[in-house]
């Protein structure tokens, strides 16, 4: 039985649809910190599942140096393009084919559940807990109004209650996307200041 393909999986604007898969290949073999990046990110998968196209039965098609993006308007603006991409992919969409419809959630490094769990068992302390909460801000995986997010060297107290939600989260009682809705309204609110 042929092993299934993993899921694909992005994270808020990476990878750019404007950005070819090949632009990603050459900044993951040329620049360390993007490497180191990108693998801390994403450990159980390698560059070319996150940013690479789905092999077709159109050898070379579609081709790594272009972006999904200049696919999705050849598409829209050339007849020839269309009608020949519609004859070789009667059953899918251009969107299906440059992976652009494809379900994508954002992922949470592994660490973060860990985290938390330890941070609801009193085993970190909440200034610790509130720099990786830091990092992923930075990272863009956690989006918030930057505006709202003070930069502060005090032990900020984080309500006792966000505590059952880290630790449900930690035991996997409560998805990412509830964990990170949590973190979401106590920075809004600046419960947590960062």
């Amino acid at each position: 039985m042929p092993e299934e393909p993993k899921p694909k999986i992005v994270i808020r604007g990476f990878p750019d649809p404007a950005k070819s898969p090949q632009h990603y290949y050459d900044r993951y073999a040329n620049e360390p910190e993007f490497k180191h990046w990108f693998d801390s990110i994403f450990a159980e998968y390698t560059i070319h599942e996150v940013v690479g196209y789905k092999p077709t039965h159109v050898p070379g098609f579609p081709d790594p140096s272009y972006s999904p993006q200049y696919y999705i308007d050849r598409y829209n603006d050339e007849d020839l393009f269309k009608a020949w991409f519609d004859r070789q992919f009667s059953e899918k969409t251009i969107h299906d084919v440059v992976g652009m419809t494809e379900q994508t959630r954002m992922i949470i490094p592994r660490w973060v559940k860990q985290y938390a769990q330890m941070w609801s068992d009193d085993e970190i302390g909440d200034k610790r807990f509130i720099d990786g909460i830091a990092d992923l801000i930075r990272q863009n995986i956690i989006v918030v109004n930057y505006n709202t997010v003070l930069q502060n060297d005090q032990e900020e107290a984080i309500p006792s209650w966000f505590k059952n939600t880290a630790r449900w989260y930690g035991q996997n009682l409560i998805t990412d996307d509830d964990f990170l809705s949590g973190l979401q309204y106590l920075i809004e609110k600046k419960i947590i200041v960062i």
